[in-house]
Order: structure tokens, then sequence, then C-alpha cells
């Protein structure tokens, strides 16, 4: 009883928080965490002419991607371990937010999904058979493994979901097309101890049909939101004065009948937005919440949220753009932005996210948001093309109880302690993962203890191929206990302790590790589960080129006890003590230290507003007694603070200058 009273009250105070917030413009960003600085170079503005795929092309295009040598393998040991869950000779697995595609069944063996073709690599078919593929853990990880040659559907779809509702049916979801021509929402359905599926379309009464569905569960109430099919290349019509026109279905009984058909989200809507583009938007449902992110580039970033199994709506704003439902090629000034931007690249840089995104309810029904931070400006190019900063880093998060904040949850990592990011960008350089930031393609989890842990996939610095002029990306974990005000050093899961049953190139660091998706509760047991998808040649084929040239590799991982593997990475503050001489310093001072274990140390200059002046990396030092030089007569004499990091121990003190 005393649970329940805890969890109604926090309830009633961060829905409270949520409609005072509704009126909110936009949330502030706060900088918690150091980022690593940026050559000029990486701010340089790039061209991007988006390109919409809804996996039923024809056949693809462009020639196939140069086959790169394998790389050397690192072994690891430890008790995680990385399994093959299925092979695919079709990379893409999102235009934007990646989908529900996991499900952790009472008897804790695991399901997942993915979109799948097993026809042979550039033979210019199309990728004729490419679908939804699902495995099961029972059969991956048996003596034989096992796993299917072919898709679930007996037609060909793209971008499928997966779920498994109360009653234990099993629930796939893609776009197909048809000879209406529509683009129809396709379904199979497996109800529980049955061995085949029951396929239907879902009723639609747009005139193009909808595509690049996104759905999510709670009971045995089904959620889907897709888009209609926009004009141009997909050959859609705008509706209801959208081109591209979100809409919401539901179905109470695990997807057998459909209570609401083609409904409209109230702002999701004509109202503040001219288009919206394929993926970038995000649904998840506990209980009877409902969250539905939308992460658009030239549009508002918002989250709507239902209490009452989406029939009623409220919304909270978390990045206002200054141009109201702006279309691409239309231009504007900087007095149209309101006065630029003192953070921006460039005057016309507008603060936004770069489309890979994913929303999640907790176990406190709270909703909470994960995006890549992005700028972009329209030079007004024509064609649709606009500019984007790929040297944009950080992984912004957002929750409904402190509504008008973002906080910087994770980022690119500056592996080598120079304090620069280490990144060489090329014209191909968005092509490498679904976000066009540094760091994207968000998956959430949240444990009983109200604890949240994001997945997502980074650029690596000094990770780069020079034949296909991409840079590779892992796929990293960290977390937070307090709802984004500090954040768990990431891990990075190509350096993780597991040793890798699948492939020699997948142990490597040398291997590209995109799109993760994770089982969004964390058990009692513990054990977070996610699946990602990686092979050997960085970038995605079917974006570079239109195939690719070799498989890649969806990996299944179960980490035991996530919260002790993640927060034993917290920095401990005031935990470590050290020694300042002269203090009064005079153009230099010296610290002396002595560390308990072997660890990067690091020595920090705060001012008194807490702002980073300057950091230094003092190598990996050993246990012991340490003496290191501070050169102080680069600073304006006055106080200080000093702070020493090491390992996960941190110690702080003030430091006065009075340089001659």
């Amino acid at each position: 009883m005393m649970q329940q009273f805890t969890r109604f009250t926090l309830l009633v105070a961060f829905l409270a928080g949520v409609i005072t917030s509704a009126q909110a413009q936009k949330a502030v960003l706060h900088q918690n965490l150091p980022l690593p600085k940026q050559n000029p170079s990486q701010m340089i503005p790039r061209e991007i002419r988006p390109s919409t795929i809804t996996g039923l092309e024809d056949a693809p295009t462009g020639n196939a991607q140069p086959a790169i040598p394998n790389a050397p393998v690192i072994f690891r040991n430890g008790p995680q371990v990385g399994e093959e869950v299925g092979t695919t000779n079709y990379d893409l697995q999102s235009n934007g937010t990646t989908r529900s595609r996991m499900h952790v069944w009472p008897d804790g063996n695991v399901s997942a999904a993915w979109t799948g073709s097993k026809q042979p690599e550039g033979d210019g078919n199309g990728f004729a058979d490419r679908g939804t593929f699902v495995n099961y853990r029972s059969d991956w990880n048996s003596a034989t493994p096992t796993q299917p040659t072919s898709r679930v559907e007996s037609v060909r779809t793209g971008f499928g979901n997966y779920l498994v509702t109360e009653n234990g049916t099993e629930f796939v979801l893609a776009h197909a097309g048809s000879a209406n021509p529509r683009y129809l929402l396709h379904t199979a359905r497996r109800a529980a101890g049955a061995t085949t599926w029951t396929e239907a379309d879902i009723p639609s009464n747009t005139p193009k049909g909808a595509l690049w569905s996104q759905a999510a569960v709670s009971g045995n109430t089904i959620y889907v939101l897709a888009l209609t099919a926009p004009t141009g290349a997909i050959g859609g019509v705008e509706y209801r004065g959208m081109n591209g026109q979100p809409l919401l279905w539901r179905s109470p009984d695990a997807g057998a009948t459909w209570d609401i058909v083609d409904g409209v989200i109230p702002g999701l809507d004509s109202s503040e937005y001219s288009f919206l583009s394929s993926d970038n938007y995000s649904i998840d449902a506990r209980e009877d919440y409902v969250a539905v992110g939308l992460f658009a580039t030239w549009g508002d970033s918002k989250v709507f949220k239902s209490s009452d199994k989406g029939s009623t709506w409220t919304s909270t704003t978390l990045i206002d753009i200054p141009l109201v439902k702006y279309m691409v090629d239309a231009g504007y000034t900087v007095d149209d932005l309101g006065g630029a931007d003192p953070n921006a690249p460039d005057s016309l840089g507008v603060f936004t996210t770069d489309h890979g995104g994913t929303v999640h309810i907790d176990v406190l029904g709270n909703a909470n948001a994960w995006f890549g931070r992005m700028y972009v400006k329209d030079d007004v190019l024509t064609g649709g093309s606009w500019t984007y900063y790929p040297g944009q880093n950080g992984l912004i998060y957002w929750n409904e109880g402190k509504p008008d904040n973002l906080y910087l949850s994770a980022f690119s990592q500056d592996w080598n302690n120079n304090d620069t990011l280490d990144i060489i960008f090329t014209a191909t350089f968005a092509s490498s993962g679904v976000g066009y930031g540094l760091a994207s393609m968000p998956a959430a989890a949240s444990d009983e203890d109200g604890n949240l842990y994001v997945v997502y996939s980074a650029n690596v610095e000094n990770l780069y191929n020079i034949t296909s002029a991409e840079n590779y990306r892992h796929t990293y974990i960290t977390g937070t206990k307090d709802f984004g005000e500090n954040w768990a050093a990431p891990i990075d899961l190509q350096y993780a302790a597991f040793t890798p049953t699948y492939s020699d190139t997948i142990a490597s660091n040398f291997a590209d590790a995109v799109y993760p998706q994770t089982y969004k509760n964390v058990g009692a047991d513990g054990k977070l589960h996610l699946t990602f998808q990686v092979d050997d040649n960085p970038g995605l084929g079917v974006l570079l080129t239109g195939n690719q040239t070799n498989e890649s590799y969806i990996v299944y991982v179960g980490f035991e006890n996530i919260s002790e593997l993640v927060f034993t990475n917290d920095i401990k503050p005031n935990t470590l003590d050290f020694n300042l001489s002269p203090n009064p310093a005079v153009d230099q001072t010296v610290l002396t230290v002595n560390l308990e274990k072997t660890a990067d140390t690091f020595i920090e200059v705060l001012d008194l507003n807490g702002r980073l002046v300057s950091s230094l990396q003092q190598g990996n030092l050993s246990a012991g007694k340490h003496a290191m030089v501070l050169n102080t007569s680069a600073l304006n004499n006055g106080l200080y603070i000093l702070r020493v990091r090491s390992g996960n121990v941190m110690g702080v003190k003030k430091l006065m200058v009075a340089n001659n």
C-alpha cells in the first residue's frame, strides 16, 4: 500500500507539471556534461537532399559498396555474451526513429525482429523477399542454432514492428503496396500456441494509404502511428492540409478490430505543420498512458501524452522552431528567426533535432524523450535540399517532471582525451546512420526503481574507412538515477566485457553498430535486453548505393545486473583528497595526490560560476603518489575551483591565483 501511495503522489506531481507546461514555448538546454571541442572544418555546413525510402522500391540504384577487408579482432572475456539473432542483406532498419521489435516472455525467453532480406547482395532484383523476420532465443541460442530464412508476411513489406500482447498474441505490423494503388498497413497475428500467422490490412479511408508505422502495446491494446503517403517520389497526396499527416489507430483486442481509425492527435496536424517526414515520430504505451514524440527537423518537436488510452491529449513543446509551418526552399531571414542564435554555427542556423529520437513511458507513468541535437540552415537551394552541420554532437534528454528543461545525456566520446573530437566529415557522412548528428538512434528502458537507461549509436573518433569514406559507429549505453541531472559514463558495447559468439569481425572495434533496440522493461532480475545491427562496413549500403556487398548481423545482448554495470561508472564527488602548494599560486602550483587504483586522471579549472576554464589530461596514472604541476600564468588573478578526477572518484578545492 505504501508503494502505491508513493507512486500516486509522484504521478500527481509529474502530471501537474505537464498541465502547467503545455503552454510553454520551448525548454532550456542545460549543458550539464562537458562536450569535447571540435575542429572548424567539422562545422562547415553540408548540403543534403533527404531521401525517403519505403522499403518497397523495385530495384536498388547505384553501384555496389566496396568490400572492406575484415579488421583485426579484439577478444574479450566476461559475463555478457553477444548472440547472433539473424542476418540480413538489407541493412536499412529505419529512416529515422527505431521501432518496437523485442519481447521478453514470462519464462524469460526473448523474441526479436528486424527488416530483412536473404536475396544475394547486389543482384538487382530489389530485395523481393524483403519483410519482417522474427527469431526466438530458444532457437538462435540452442545447441544447433537456427535462424529464419523468410519473412513472416506473404507480401513484400517495409519497416516492420513486432509486439506481443498480454494474452500472448504476436503482432507484426509493416507497410505494403497494393494494386489499388494504396500503401496499406499490413498485419500478421498469431495467437498464443498457434503455429501459423493470420494476415490482414488495417482499415483506413485515406486516398493513398499510410507508411512507416510505429506501434506500441499495453495489455491487449495496440496503438499504431503512421504517416499518410506524401507527394513526390512516394506518389501520395496532401491529406487534411498536410503533406504527410500522422494518423492514429487503436485496437482493444490485440489487433483483431480497430476502434480508432485514421485518428488525428490535436496539434499534430495542419494547424501547426505544413509537412512531416518519415519515421520522425515515436510512440510508447503503459497502462492507460500513451505518449507520442515528434522529432521534426523543420517543425516544432513535441511530446503528446494521453492518460485515457488515446482519447484525449495534452502536449509539451521541446524545441520551438521560430518559423511557423515552414516549407523547405521558402527562405527566411535573421529577423524571421527573431534574431540570430548566439550558439548557432551561422546567423541563419536553426536549433532542432537530427530526426532520430525516441519516447518512453517509465514505470511511474512519466513520459521521457531523447533525440540527437542539430543545427540546420535552408539556403533556398531548390529541390527540397537544405544544409546541416555534421559536427553537432549530443543526445538530448527531456522528461515531463521537469518539462522546461533539456539535458545533455550523452555524446560522441573524446576517447584519446586530447579535448578535441577527431572525426573526418565527408560528403556521404549523413548516410552513416539514421540521424545526422554524431550521437543518435536512441532506444530506452527503465527499471522498477525508476532508473532510466538509453542505448544509442555514435560516431567513433579515429575509426574511419578511407575506401568507403565513412566513419564507424559504435553502440553505447548510459543511464540516470535522477531524471537527467546526472548521467553515468557511457559504456561502448564494442569494448564491453563480453565474448562474441556470432562473428569475429563484429568483435572488432572496426565494426559499425547501429539501430539499437531495447525491451522497455528491465526485469525484476535487473536484466536489460537489447539488439543492434552490426557489420564490418561503415555506413549503410542501402542508403549509400542501393545495395550492399556483405551481410549484416542482428545481435542480441542481455546485460545482467544492468544497474550495477551502468552506475559503477558514476563519478563519486569529494572522495579524492589532494594537496595544493603554494596556494595562492604564483605562476604555478603543485598538486600531490595518492591514488588508490590506476585510472585516467584529469585536472580541471573552473570559475566561481562552475564554467570550465581549462582541462588537462594527465594520462593513465598508476596507483600510488603523484605530483602534478599546474601552470597558472595564463589565468587572471582571482579565486577558482580546482577539480581532480581519477576514474570514478573526484576531489575539489579552491585555488587562489596571485600572479606577478
